[in-house]
C-alpha cells in the first residue's frame, strides 16, 4: 500500500495580523458553521496549497501574506509547505512549523509541474506517495503524459458542486480528459501506469495515404 498524506494544520500569517490556525486530527475532521463563514474557503485554500494556481480574494484575507500547510506522511515524515497568498512557487521546510522565522531554511519548489523536473511541488509530493515518474495515457493513439499531482485533485478535493454532478466521480466532465482520467483510475486501483506504451507518430507516407483516402471519399 502506498504511503498517504495526512494534513496537520492550515495557517494564515501576516506581519500586522493575528495568525489564524486551523488544526486537523488524523481521520475524519468536520468543519461546520453557518453559510458564508469560510468552510468552502478552507477547502479552496487547501487546494491552493496543493498546487492550484490561485486563491479567491475575499475581504477577510486582506493583510495576510503567507499560508502554511503542515503535512505528515504515513511513513512518519513531516514537513511544512509555505506559499504567498498572491501565489507563485513554494518553500518546503522539514518538520512542522506554525510560523516561519528568519533562521529557518526552506527548499524552493516550483508551482508548475514539468515532465522530468524534480524541483516542483508535484514531483515532491508524488515522490512521497510512491507515484513519481508515472505516466498516463493521453489519447487513444497511445501518447502519454507524466502524472502530475494536479491529476489527483478532482479525486481528493471535492466541493459541493462536484458532489451534486450526475457523472462518475472519476471524471471531471471534460471530454478531452476522459482517457487520462481512466488511466489514472486504473493506476490507483492496480499500481500499473502506462509507461509501457510505445507511441510512434504516423510517418509522412501514412499521413499522405490518409489524405488520399479522404480525397477519394470526398469524390
Amino acid at each position: 500500500m502506498n504511503p498517504t498524506i495526512i494534513l496537520k494544520f492550515l495557517a494564515f500569517l501576516g506581519a500586522h495580523k493575528k495568525s489564524v490556525l486551523l488544526e486537523f486530527n488524523q481521520g475524519l475532521n468536520v468543519i461546520y458553521g453557518a453559510s458564508d463563514t469560510g468552510k468552502t474557503y478552507i477547502l479552496q485554500t487547501i487546494d491552493f496549497m496543493l498546487g492550484a494556481k490561485e486563491i479567491r480574494p475575499i475581504p477577510e484575507i486582506r493583510g495576510y501574506t503567507d499560508i502554511l500547510l503542515g503535512i505528515e506522511i504515513s511513513t512518519g515524515e513531516k514537513f511544512t509547505l509555505s506559499r504567498k497568498v498572491s501565489g507563485g512557487d513554494f518553500l518546503v521546510f522539514d518538520g512542522l512549523y506554525k510560523e516561519i522565522t528568519a533562521d529557518l531554511s526552506g527548499q524552493k519548489l516550483r508551482s508548475k509541474h514539468k515532465d522530468g523536473r524534480t524541483d516542483t511541488l508535484s514531483a515532491f509530493l508524488l515522490d512521497k506517495i510512491n507515484l513519481k515518474d508515472k505516466r498516463l495515457k493521453k489519447n487513444v493513439s497511445g501518447e502519454t503524459n507524466s502524472l502530475s499531482f494536479r491529476n489527483l485533485s478532482h479525486l481528493t478535493i471535492i466541493d459541493e458542486e462536484k458532489i451534486q454532478k450526475q457523472i462518475s466521480p472519476i471524471f471531471t466532465g471534460q471530454h478531452v480528459s476522459k482517457t487520462p482520467e481512466i488511466s489514472l483510475f486504473n493506476l490507483l486501483l492496480t499500481g500499473i501506469d502506462n509507461s509501457y506504451l510505445d507511441y510512434r507518430p504516423k510517418s509522412e507516407s501514412n499521413s499522405s495515404s490518409d489524405i488520399a483516402k479522404v480525397q477519394i471519399l470526398d469524390e
